[in-house]
């Protein structure tokens, strides 16, 4: 719990850090939603023993303002399971990420691509292994479909939380946008 309380602290203080020395500051009401759901495909090989593909429902939200100039600031929950049944076999990724568009896209909207990158915690209940919260990251790249409907493609990755896993997962999802 400790280790929990710790990571939310210093994941806070990043973010107070951080819009410090943007020129605007960060609105944190949110004002995208957007709900994705997949499959995932671990690269670890401890994670891998646990199940070779994964079910993941995510959710981001868009803040007002940005950190960087030109790019979104969004932060994300993300769950990963190996069943849908409760048992021990899930990891729930949360990171604050910034997303930049790679075009213009069409003039009714969509059919854009975009980069996305961020960095939060790992909070892993995984069979064999305690429940644990570590450090990790994201990189994906995603395409918006339409206006609504997206499709990405991400890594996330973590620290160890035991000798050798770790959370290094690729995530497809579809999403919509509301």
């Amino acid at each position: 719990m400790n280790r929990i309380a710790l990571s939310v602290a210093a994941l806070a203080f990043a973010g107070i850090a951080a819009a410090q020395y943007s020129s605007e500051k960060l609105d944190p009401t949110p004002y995208g939603f957007t709900l994705r759901g997949g499959i995932g495909m671990p690269i670890d090989r401890d994670l891998k023993d646990v199940s070779k593909t994964w079910l993941t429902l995510g959710a981001e939200f868009n803040f007002n303002k940005s950190w960087i100039r030109d790019w979104e600031t969004t932060i994300s929950g993300d769950w990963f399971g190996k069943s849908g049944n409760g048992e021990k076999g899930n990891f729930f990724p949360l990171m604050i990420n910034q997303r930049i568009y790679l075009g213009e896209g069409s003039p009714d909207g969509g059919q854009r691509a975009y980069l996305t990158l961020g960095a939060g915690i790992v909070i892993f209940d995984l069979p064999e292994s305690r429940t644990d919260t570590v450090f990790g990251g994201r990189a994906g790249l995603g395409f918006e479909l339409s206006r609504s409907i997206v499709f990405e493609a991400n890594g996330f990755f973590s620290d160890k939380i035991d000798r050798s896993t770790r959370g290094s997962i690729f995530q497809f999802a579809f999403g919509y946008r509301f």
